[in-house]
């Protein structure tokens, strides 16, 4: 039987070329061994930019001279740039990743799966801080707001009471035998101290309407002894 044509050689070599074997657990075939290298190609340079590193800077720091090198490996166009072996151990070292994440055994780049767990219960424990943090902001918005309508209904009583004060003043200024009649001494005497607890009820009601506000928009502070 004679040689096979030209075209149909070259047909056979494309396809090969171009798809991928069946699995045999023998030897990757050179269409497979490409694909792996640029599989490593990408996940060294996605391990390099989680880690924050300019393609030059870590091309230096893996102990390249020319970043050419480090990227052509990255970019692995050609299929013909060989994956170093001494340069995985160096990238996930350089780069916080596993070795298994670079040759793509694993999808998870964290080289400590017990600091990625860690990291994670972080995240949702972080999740729930925000959410309380937010309920409580709306408690304390309305706290705040029920504060602020005792602050009016205050001013309100310490007017009234500091009129009464006055007017008390007045009357006793037109009518100078009043004290000495029965009561008028006692009367004068919660007048003027229902004035005085009106004004110190305000006081501390500002006071707390300010602490409340502190909380609302930042750490809790001390607590002042003398608000009880």
């Amino acid at each position: 039987m004679g040689a096979a044509p030209a075209d149909a050689r070259r047909d056979d070599a494309a396809q090969e070329s171009t798809e991928p074997p069946a699995h045999s657990g023998g030897t990757p075939s050179r269409w497979a061994q490409v694909e792996l290298a640029r599989e490593i190609g990408r996940r060294l340079r996605n391990a390099r930019e989680l880690a924050g590193f300019q393609q030059q800077e870590a091309a230096g720091l893996l102990g390249y001279v020319q970043k050419g090198n480090l990227s052509r490996i990255e970019s692995h166009l050609d299929g013909r740039s060989a994956v170093p072996l001494w340069l995985l151990p160096r990238a996930a070292r350089l780069y916080g990743v596993s070795a298994d994440y670079l040759l793509g055994i694993v999808d998870d780049p964290e080289a400590d799966a017990l600091g990625a767990a860690e990291r994670a219960v972080v995240g949702i424990m972080g999740a729930v801080w925000d959410e309380q943090r937010r309920r409580d902001v709306h408690a304390m918005t309305a706290a705040l707001a029920r504060i602020a309508e005792l602050e009016a209904d205050c001013a309100a009583l310490t007017r009234l009471t500091s009129g009464a004060a006055s007017a008390l003043q007045r009357f006793v200024a037109l009518n100078p035998g009043w004290p000495d009649m029965p009561g008028g001494a006692s009367l004068a005497l919660k007048v003027q101290q229902s004035a005085s607890t009106a004004a110190r009820l305000c006081s501390r009601l500002a006071k707390l309407h300010e602490d409340g506000r502190r909380v609302a928009d930042g750490p809790v502070t001390d607590h002042d002894p003398e608000d009880g």
